[in-house]
């Protein structure tokens, strides 16, 4: 009976931890990734950043928060420094860079860190 117990709680700490990681951004790990996500959704955020970047993990933390608010949007994100064909592509020149794809088309961009309340007016105005 003991170990049935410690099983049931092993079980259930790790639903929950797992479940608490349900709005992490998808990272994308190849340009192929990339073209389908484009292709079969409609409406995608893409965050361009690099692990030693500072203000990409500020970013990070608030397109996570963004997410929550938006369930219908894709978000992703895109290592520069792993997927330089992908950076080039899209002319990124410096990080943090978002990109907003609607169908399948870029139609917004930013640079730099901003607050969850200004991604979220973009959202609106470019997604409405």
């Amino acid at each position: 009976m003991k170990r049935f117990c410690r099983l049931t709680v092993l079980i259930l700490s790790v639903t929950a931890s797992t479940s608490y990681d349900m709005f992490a951004l998808t990272n994308i790990t190849s340009e192929e990734e990339f073209n389908q996500i484009l292709n079969q959704k409609t409406k995608v955020v893409v965050d361009f950043y690099a692990e030693w970047c500072g203000p990409c993990k500020q970013m990070k933390i608030t397109l996570e928060q963004v997410e929550k608010d938006y369930q219908d949007i894709m978000f992703v994100k895109v290592n520069i420094d792993s997927l330089r064909n992908l950076a080039n592509k899209f002319k990124v020149r410096s990080i943090p860079t978002v990109i907003f794809f609607k169908d399948g088309q870029k139609v917004k961009q930013f640079v730099g860190a901003k607050s969850k309340a200004e991604i979220s007016a973009l959202i609106n105005n470019v997604f409405s």
